[in-house]
């Protein structure tokens, strides 16, 4: 992704995230938390890990990896598409394969992608039984 893109999509992501822990009444300690667990401070206090993260995350500053997205989406229990900020379909890998979480144990997978037609086959194979 081009640099100006992404700190474009950094600070839409951080715009959210401040919305949603506003909205919710979090403080980043409490999203760090759950995101990250904690540990126990030089004086023996349990402290959340990586609390300064997600300041600069609201900040726009930067952006979670891949796994830290999908914990932030699960733990809020925000659909992924909500929290994180569409791309152009050039700029990412993969663009064709889209992930909607629609409540705690359940997501929507939609794909537009060219596949060999045997895993294509078994892809179908394997979502006949839910739809």
């Amino acid at each position: 992704m081009p640099p100006a893109r992404q700190g474009h999509e950094a600070k839409a992501f951080g715009n959210r995230l401040a919305a949603i822990l506003q909205e919710r009444g979090m403080k980043y300690s409490d999203l760090a938390r759950l995101v990250f667990g904690e540990s126990v401070d030089q004086n023996g206090y349990p402290v959340a890990r990586n609390r300064q993260s997600i300041g600069r995350y609201v900040a726009g500053q930067t952006m979670p990896d891949k796994q830290t997205r999908d914990r932030i989406a699960a733990v809020l229990e925000v659909p992924y598409a909500d929290l994180f900020p569409e791309t152009a379909p050039s700029d990412r890998p993969g663009s064709g394969v889209v992930l909607t979480q629609v409540d705690r144990d359940t997501s929507r997978l939609t794909l537009d992608v060219i596949l060999p037609t045997e895993i294509a086959l078994e892809i179908i194979r394997r979502v006949t039984p839910y739809t």
